[in-house]
């Protein structure tokens, strides 16, 4: 993570970036962790609600994204998901409150649906042995029969751990929505479902329809399903992921579909502050609650009516020009050409994000009415928006590209800074020691000369140390100047040695 470049914060909605701030002010977490916990209550909010038009398939594409966010344990993560993503723990919350009380009512109405088909029933019976016609009688049995109370089950929509099945359960029916949040990366790669590539590539593709038989005759069926992954997994948990099954889970495009991102450690570099208002992030949490209760509203109806976003003329082109380059460069020897996996999905990505995006952007006032019953669509989506996700999907692209990308032999150069590097974290930084003599290190480190000279340029170019030439013995009668080697504490803090 020595070259990763700060987080775009700046390209999110008007309404989303100052509540990032305030999550990384208040919660003291690094711009990465807050602004993935907006996208990932943006994905699971928005996407549900809201579909986009391809620019040049003319397909009507899903909006949901997937994410994994790889940090140390302690970096606050759940912490930030928690705190962003508060309206959807308390409509799981709702849901589930409501269910236990709608389970007794179902049980009461069953009670008396099953009570009155007896009679019925009874009625059949004592007609047909006095040879006495049943026709009416039996079409108020079939009345009854379309009459028999419904169990409404409660539709939770975040899940830490599930399985296929699960998924397909809580999934059954038309446009229906579930996230699969976690800060517990490895019991979720360890899970059944991450088992099942194809089914969540499918579900991020957002096919219009998913099946599974059980046996017996019974299956689930899932129209419309949008489906948000978002978890955090250590980076040895990761690494150990990806020696036993990487292969297998890279060639199937499954990795392509997220959005990774390495998040730096800030522990030793916060300071404990009490909590203050966030009135940001309180708008955000605001914009949230409203899509979560169109979303409800519309599952009620059994009407599942989502707008579809098209992008402007201008958008278009720029659309154009971006599909051009990302062509271009998926070449032999370019630069998507060793991850072109993800160079296949990229302006995918970058639609589904300008899709949220604009989304989020839109004025409130008259959105909710148009989402209950839309009348006429939406404004198209404009340059500005696209060129926002962008920057986005391109900060994601150098992670995914850092990750995933076969590493070339490193320069002679390279390797004596990190010779060098390595020997001043473990004699001097892990030690307690930010500064040495240059003279001191020259002669212990093992570089000689010229390597040397070049390993500490770098390191200074860098910015992980600098000189400065200082007296030895400022108080004695020989004035004679020395150079030192002064560490740059929060570096050598958040990269280790390797």
């Amino acid at each position: 993570m020595i070259n990763q470049p700060p987080y775009p914060t700046q390209c999110f909605p008007s309404i989303v970036s100052p509540a990032i701030a305030e999550v990384i002010e208040n919660l003291q977490v690094t711009d990465i962790m807050a602004a993935t916990s907006c996208l990932t209550a943006m994905s699971i909010s928005a996407s549900p609600l809201v579909d986009w038009r391809h620019p040049l398939s003319g397909q009507v594409r899903a909006s949901v994204l997937n994410l994994v966010i790889e940090a140390i344990s302690g970096d606050r993560k759940s912490t930030a998901d928690e705190c962003v993503c508060a309206p959807l723990y308390e409509h799981d919350t709702r849901e589930l409150l409501a269910a236990n009380a709608e389970a007794k009512s179902y049980k009461l109405q069953m009670l008396r649906w099953a009570g009155v088909k007896k009679g019925i029933l009874n009625r059949i019976c004592k007609l047909e042995l006095k040879g006495e016609p049943t026709e009416e009688m039996e079409a108020r049995l079939q009345r009854h029969e379309d009459a028999r109370p419904k169990k409404t089950a409660a539709h939770r929509i975040i899940y830490q751990d599930t399985t296929r099945f699960s998924a397909f359960e809580a999934l059954e029916g038309d446009g229906r929505a579930i996230a699969i949040l976690t800060d517990e990366g490895q019991t979720l790669l360890k899970s059944t479902v991450m088992e099942h590539y194809g089914f969540l590539n499918n579900a991020w593709d957002g096919k219009r329809l998913l099946t599974v038989d059980r046996g017996n005759n019974k299956h689930i069926m899932v129209t419309n399903p949008r489906v948000t992954v978002s978890f955090q997994v250590q980076p040895s948990v990761l690494e150990e992921f990806f020696n036993k099954q990487g292969k297998v889970v890279h060639g199937s495009g499954f990795w392509a579909r997220y959005l990774f991102a390495r998040s730096p450690s800030r522990q030793g570099f916060r300071r404990p502050r009490l909590a203050g208002p966030m009135p940001n992030l309180e708008r955000f949490h605001q914009r949230v609650r409203t899509f979560l209760d169109c979303y409800s509203r519309m599952l009620r109806s059994d009407k599942v009516m989502r707008p579809v976003l098209e992008f402007d003329e201008h958008a278009k082109q720029h659309w154009l020009r971006t599909a051009d380059t990302v062509e271009h460069s998926l070449k032999v020897g370019y630069f998507l050409h060793d991850i072109n996996d993800f160079g296949n999905k990229y302006m995918d990505i970058v639609g589904r994000l300008a899709c949220l995006f604009w989304f989020f952007d839109l004025p409130e006032q008259g959105l909710t009415d148009h989402l209950s019953e839309p009348v006429e669509s939406l404004p198209k989506i404009s340059e500005i928006a696209l060129r926002s996700a962008i920057e986005v999907a391109n900060w994601h692209l150098n992670e995914f590209k850092a990750i995933f990308s076969q590493k070339a032999n490193p320069l002679p150069e390279e390797l004596d800074a990190n010779r060098l590097y390595n020997y001043l974290h473990r004699t001097y930084f892990q030690n307690g020691k930010t500064w040495a003599y240059k003279t001191t290190v020259r002669q212990c480190s093992g570089l000689k000369g010229h390597r040397f000279d070049d390993a500490l340029r770098r390191l200074v170019s860098q910015r992980a140390a600098w000189i400065n030439e200082e007296m030895v013995k400022p108080d004695s009668r020989t004035r004679r100047k020395t150079e030192i080697l002064h560490l740059h504490e929060r570096y050598f803090a958040e990269n280790p040695p390797h």
